[in-house]
């Protein structure tokens, strides 16, 4: 049976980075000091970071995940979002979105501190109920490889920051935590969560032999649900991911002004 790479491989795709304390991202290994030192900018009003040498243009920036996501928001899902907040009022969702948070900042600090033994700060009470749900997916860790450890895409220019690269029931898997108040059984409400998880196997894939992926919901009643997916699987969202990346590369051409953009409904992977 051939051996699981556990170690990073060298590659030309993507790299480890850290952030320094002069705000710039810079590669772990020292032996890859060759690659190029990032440095925050903004473009069209957008953060970003640009190599050292590079100005802030189109083809010289790399964007977060996140930023790519929220500049390529599917309408019908905001129009979704606002409906709630109108029927919840402004203050409960402000409210939901803050327990949300909270719970979230909880639940990652403690398990990265149970899977890498780094002591953290006490946790409120208020969260108890995911932590109790953390619990019941704790044995299915392993030691990890990484956790909440920054990986840059050169290929695709862009970053982020991964939950766990970790033994996952046997399998190598990058692990992505969630929490929600209530329980996700559907695939269609966590499509946000898949890309944004198929964005960082995307930058991984080329460092080490993924197994598997997952979505581990932490919920409000002190329950959990997983979504677990395999290789094949991921190679579908990724044709996905990069059609939204394609359409986010366009807005950026176009000072991410989409009124500009002649077919704004359109998107097409060339790769």
């Amino acid at each position: 049976m051939q051996q699981k790479r556990l170690c990073p491989e060298p590659s030309n795709e993507a790299a480890l980075y850290y952030r320094a304390e002069d705000k710039t991202l810079r590669p772990v290994d020292p032996l890859q000091q060759h690659l190029p030192v990032l440095r925050g900018s903004t473009y069209a009003g957008q953060f970003c970071y640009v190599a050292d040498d590079d100005l802030p243009i189109p083809g010289n920036t790399y964007y977060s995940v996140g930023a790519i996501q929220g500049q390529t928001k599917d309408p019908k899902s905001e129009a979704a979002l606002q409906k709630w907040e109108r029927q919840v009022g402004k203050q409960e969702a402000e409210r939901i979105r803050n327990e949300a948070v909270g719970a979230g900042k909880a639940a990652h600090a403690v398990l990265h501190s149970r899977l890498t033994g780094e002591v953290f700060s006490p946790v409120s009470s208020r969260y108890e109920p995911y932590l109790r749900a953390l619990e019941q997916v704790l044995p299915n860790f392993d030691q990890p490889l990484l956790s909440e450890q920054m990986v840059v895409n050169f290929k695709y220019r862009y970053y982020g920051v991964i939950d766990q690269l970790c033994p996952y029931k046997g399998k190598l898997t990058l692990s992505d935590l969630k929490t929600s108040s209530k329980a996700k059984t559907l695939m269609d409400w966590i499509q946000d969560k898949v890309q944004q998880l198929t964005a960082y196997y995307l930058a991984l894939e080329s460092l080490y032999d993924l197994e598997q992926a997952a979505l581990l919901y932490l919920i409000g009643d002190a329950t959990h649900d997983e979504f677990i997916f395999t290789p094949a699987q991921m190679e579908l969202y990724k044709h996905n991911w990069l059609e939204r990346l394609d359409l986010f590369r366009r807005r950026e051409l176009v000072g991410f002004d989409s009124s500009r953009l002649e077919e704004p409904c359109l998107l097409v992977s060339k790769r």
